[in-house]
Formats: C-alpha cells, structure tokens, sequence
C-alpha cells in the first residue's frame, strides 16, 4: 500500500461531516480502526481508540437495529481488496440522501446513517 491522497468524509463527536482531500491512506493503517461496510461499496472506518461511552457520534441504522457509533469516523469508498478509496460523487450522494437527524432520550439530537434502501429516517 502506498502512501496516497484520497477523498474523505470525516466525523467526530459534536461536529458535522467534512471533506478531506488530502487524508492520507496509511492513516487508516496506523489509527484502530474497524470497518462498517454500507451499501454502494461505502466503509465507514471507526477510530475505536478515541471512542468514549458518553459520546455517540453517529447512528447507524438498519431494519433490526439502532446501533451507535462512538469515536471519530470517516468514510471512504473500497476496492475490491477491501483498501480505502476516495468517495465518488454517486457515494457522497448517497451518504447525503441516508444521513439524518435521530432524536436520542441520552444524547439530544444525533446525526443517523439510514442503510435501508428507502434511507428515511422515521
């Protein structure tokens, strides 16, 4: 693997996504972090290490669950090895037509990733 520039989207705790064009791919490599493949060859990577309990950064949810994210993610398209690339425009898209507002009892208002095909948040 080298050492290239690829297209991000980055989210931390309390903060909305932003772009990073210039995040290096072997960050991936050196931070702990785990992989959630989305729909449309999409990984959100989460930094477990900058995890806390007290800090939801992101829902994540699907037809069975609300599962929540702690620590600071990115997202990223994948190759067919499994190896971070940079987001197309269709990903971002994508992403920006699933990614809404979830009311938490805990946590106030907290940004979700709906994977369902529909990608309504209700």
């Amino acid at each position: 693997m080298t050492n290239r520039e690829i297209k991000v989207l980055v989210k931390t705790p309390y903060r909305y996504w932003k772009e990073d064009s210039s995040f290096k791919h072997q960050n991936f490599v050196k931070q702990d972090v785990k992989p959630i493949p989305l729909p449309e060859n999409i990984n959100l990577w989460v930094r477990e290490a900058s995890a806390h309990p007290s800090n939801i950064n992101l829902y994540l949810i699907d037809d069975m669950s609300i599962e929540p994210l702690y620590g600071d993610l990115f997202a990223s398209g994948v190759n067919d090895m499994g190896e971070p690339i940079s987001l197309t425009t269709d990903q971002q898209q994508w992403l920006a037509n699933h990614i809404g507002l979830v009311d938490s009892t805990y946590e106030g208002t907290v940004l979700g990733i709906d994977i369902r095909k529909s990608g309504v948040l209700v």
